[in-house]
């Protein structure tokens, strides 16, 4: 009984943890040697119209203790190494509603930049999101409302306070950049969809 309470407690602190990833390969050809883009997937090396590559090599390490949880995630290219995610996440603990999240993140804004590019119907996000928010992620703050249940569990809102600079540049100004969403969904249970709406703003 001893041993059989032992390893409960430790599985029990192993639940708290989750580790995920994928990967994503590709091979890319153009007519133009060297051709250069400023989008997802980068540019071509000179004189060199086709090639392969890693596109997305996630390590996702989540710990999720109820009210606090901790997630870091890395992308491991054949370029290097990058820094997705960096954030510690607190939740109030009467209501579960209120929470508060710092670190590097996804920006809140518009649907698209916070859906998993492992579950989007397209591979890459839309040109409009990489040209207005390259990198997806912004280091910074941000408060959020997001109750799992009772009424008002179809809405979340998050307003955040972030650099401006991107996830991974230094800070380069005095100013701070304001940025936050609102979206509720709407259920239609008896065709097993939702539909969501949603405002964005960024100051």
């Amino acid at each position: 009984n001893e041993s059989a309470t032992e390893y409960r407690n430790y599985v029990d602190a192993l639940r708290k943890i989750k580790v995920t990833g994928y990967l994503q390969s590709q091979v890319r050809f153009t007519d133009l040697n060297g051709a250069s883009t400023p989008f997802s997937g980068g540019a071509f090396p000179a004189n060199t119209n086709k090639l392969f590559q890693v596109r997305r090599g996630r390590l996702k390490v989540n710990y999720d203790n109820v009210l606090t949880q901790f997630v870091i995630q890395i992308d491991a290219v054949q370029t290097g190494f990058t820094l997705k995610d960096a954030y510690l996440t607190l939740t109030e603990p009467w209501l579960r509603s209120f929470g508060f999240q710092m670190g590097v993140f996804d920006r809140p804004f518009g649907y698209e930049i916070s859906l998993s590019s492992s579950v989007r119907e397209s591979p890459e996000r839309a040109r409009a999101t990489q040209t207005l928010f390259p990198g997806e992620r912004e280091l910074g703050a941000k408060i959020f409302f997001a109750p799992q249940l009772g009424a008002w569990s179809f809405m979340r809102a998050d307003l955040g306070v972030v650099n401006g600079s991107g996830p991974t540049a230094n800070e380069y100004d005095n100013f701070k950049d304001v940025i936050g969403h609102v979206g509720v969904q709407v259920p239609f249970e008896e065709a097993n969809a939702a539909l969501d709406i949603g405002l964005s703003g960024y100051f």
